[in-house]
Order: C-alpha cells, then sequence, then structure tokens
C-alpha cells in the first residue's frame, strides 16, 4: 500500500491492484454466453411444447381444408371459416412438384398438395381451373 501524506489531519491512502486475469475475463464472457444459450434454448422447448400441445386443439389451423373452384372464384372451407378469392384476385398462381402455391395477398399465402389430388387429371383439372384467379400482369 501506498501512503501519500496530505497538509493537515487528512492523509490519502492509494492501493494498486495487479492487472485483472485474462483467464477470469474469459471464463465470465464464456459463463454468461452459455447462460444466454441455455435460457434461449429452455425458452424455445416451453414455448415448442405449448405449442405442440394447443394446435391440435385449433380449429382449421391443422384441421381438414377443403379448396372448391365454382362460379365466383376458389373457395377455402374448414371447419371454422369460409374464405373467397374472386377470380382476377390473386396475387399469383404457381406449382412445384410436389405444391401448388396460390398467393392472395403479400402475406397470405395458401398451399396445397399435389398429393391431395386423387390423380394426376384431377391435379391438372384443378391447375386449368385455377389459372384465372391470378390477375394478369403486363411485363
Amino acid at each position: 500500500m501506498h501512503t501519500v501524506t496530505v497538509t493537515g489531519a487528512a492523509y490519502l491512502a492509494v492501493q494498486s491492484h495487479p492487472r485483472p486475469d485474462t483467464i477470469g475475463i474469459v471464463a465470465a464472457a464464456l459463463t454468461a454466453v452459455l447462460i444466454t444459450v441455455a435460457a434461449i434454448l429452455l425458452t424455445y422447448l416451453v414455448l415448442a411444447t405449448r405449442l405442440l400441445v394447443k394446435l391440435p386443439r385449433a380449429a382449421g389451423v391443422l384441421g381438414a381444408h377443403e379448396f372448391a373452384i365454382d362460379a365466383d372464384g376458389l373457395r377455402k372451407l374448414t371447419a371454422i371459416k369460409d374464405t373467397r378469392v374472386a377470380w382476377g384476385h390473386a396475387t399469383q398462381v404457381f406449382r412445384t412438384r410436389t405444391f401448388v402455391f396460390i398467393l392472395v395477398r403479400k402475406p397470405m399465402l395458401w398451399l396445397i398438395p399435389r398429393r391431395a389430388f386423387a390423380d394426376t387429371a384431377a391435379d391438372t383439372q384443378f391447375w386449368n381451373a385455377l389459372q384465372p384467379l391470378a390477375a394478369q400482369k403486363e411485363k
């Protein structure tokens, strides 16, 4: 300990500390990272478990969806909702090897698995009837 005498009865004590231990700093940072990762994983595990428990009871989310084409456009029926998209009001329709995609508007996309059709003829018939649903855009 270093002591400096100041005039009068007051004094100032100055104590110098050694430089912090590098291993201690690294260990503290690593511990903080591990605790944060563990907290994030635990939160994810709890939320995923709650979601898996509640979704099967949510009618319309994972239940049966029925798509029908009629004179007004495309109609989607679930246990709790009846949604219609008029002819020319979808943004885009396209398909891949496994799915038919119907982009209704920016955040809303309907996805129909092609395996849901009885055969390729039914798939082709639905696809051909679906074409007027998307608005024709000039390039």
